[in-house]
């Protein structure tokens, strides 16, 4: 009996508006570069972009950090950012804050451009306070504005380590009238590494191992003419401290283009994403485990969702397998897990679902789900459930 997982898929184009893959009007050579170098090295590397169209395109190239969520699909981060999501409606008068820690290599001077937005009704703006990183801000309260806004928020340094490159910073959130949804973006000069503190429920989400501050592209813009080709080239400079594996994404964006949406004619334009990851040679540590299987979410298809983390320090490409035990030590299902992939530090949750429609009989099970990482050994993780 075949069996198939319900698996994560690898975006790796983004439409700002959805449109048929035909009516893309740029073809990329190369969405991906795996590259493996030594600390303290460099490199020169790069990829084609053409022109099908009959139109000539302006084509702009810029940076971005990136996280596969765990449930599936990409979350895109401006570079060197820590990102706070709140997607709750706000009532007027609320005051709450965000705390965090970051740090980063002594002797680094840090600055940041912050900015926030909301959704309903749709602002945007900038948060008020220091704009650096620096023993001489520290407990400095800015001055708010009369005419604050539908939110206001504000920066306060508050300590700083004793080496001098950590610093406490809190975010101060003060709701002026009522609205809904709010994300709050703190961007750094370069990549440093934040730990939340006290983040008053909201989704935290940042990038601690990018490699954009390693990454310049040439040219960063360029106007292709109709059946054009044009060859963007990157170089990457790895530091002599790092270790393991980094990533970022470089996009490529074209010019608005004529498309139809549900019949609706509408400008859309395609961005193509060029993932790039960087492997410090000599320095991989290999290391996963099962971190949860649930109770059966459906006997009908058989459904369990299942979790791996990768607690290593380079990309793992993840197999393996979900095995139903019956009181007698039978194995009654075998179902397998198509290869998936974890970035380091991060989690991947999914579904394995027994697609046969065949029905267990009642009785006491067990379920075994295990995880082929490529290292030493497998790791899995067992739960017991009945069938009525």
């Amino acid at each position: 009996m075949r069996r198939r997982i319900i698996s994560l898929s690898v975006v790796t184009v983004v439409l700002v508006l959805i449109f048929s893959l035909s009516a893309l009007s740029l073809k990329i050579s190369q969405i991906e570069f795996d590259l493996n170098m030594a600390a303290g090295t460099s490199g020169i590397f790069s990829f084609q972009v053409r022109n099908p169209d009959t139109t000539p395109q302006h084509v702009i190239i810029y940076l971005n950090d990136w996280l596969r969520h765990p449930r599936g699909g990409h979350i895109f981060l401006p570079p060197n950012s820590a990102q706070w999501t709140m997607p709750r409606q706000f009532i007027s008068g609320e005051e709450f804050d965000l705390i965090y820690e970051v740090s980063f290599r002594p002797g680094e001077r840090i600055r940041l451009e912050s900015t926030y937005r909301t959704a309903s009704p749709t602002t945007e703006g900038k948060i008020l306070g220091s704009i650096a990183l620096d023993p001489a801000y520290i407990g400095i309260i800015p001055d708010i504005p009369v005419a604050a806004g539908i939110v206001m928020i504000s920066r306060i340094i508050e300590a700083i380590s004793p080496a001098g490159n950590s610093f406490t910073v809190r975010l101060r959130i003060r709701v002026n009238e009522n609205f809904h949804g709010l994300v709050i973006n703190e961007t750094f000069t370069r990549n440093v590494q934040v730990t939340p503190l006290e983040s008053a429920d909201a989704i935290f989400t940042t990038v601690d191992r990018s490699n954009v501050d390693w990454l310049t592209v040439m040219p960063s813009s360029f106007t292709l003419a109709a059946g054009a080709t044009q060859e963007v080239r990157f170089s990457v400079n790895i530091p002599y401290w790092a270790s393991g594996m980094y990533w970022g994404m470089i996009f490529v964006r074209g010019s608005p283009r004529p498309a139809v949406v549900d019949g609706v004619g509408v400008l859309a334009v395609a961005r193509f994403g060029v993932k790039v990851y960087t492997t410090i040679r000599g320095t991989e540590v290999i290391s996963g485990r099962a971190i949860g299987i649930d109770r059966p979410t459906s006997l009908n298809p058989l459904t369990f969702l299942v979790a791996f983390e990768n607690t290593g320090n380079v990309q793992l490409r993840v197999s393996g397998w979900l095995d139903i035990i019956n009181v007698r030590g039978e194995t009654v299902l075998h179902i397998p897990i198509s290869n998936f992939p974890v970035l380091p530090g991060s989690m991947s949750i999914f579904e394995v679902i027994d697609q046969t429609g065949e029905q267990l009989p009642p009785g006491i099970y067990q379920a075994l789900v295990v995880f082929d990482y490529g290292g030493a050994a497998l790791v899995g993780m067992a739960r017991g459930f009945r069938v009525r």
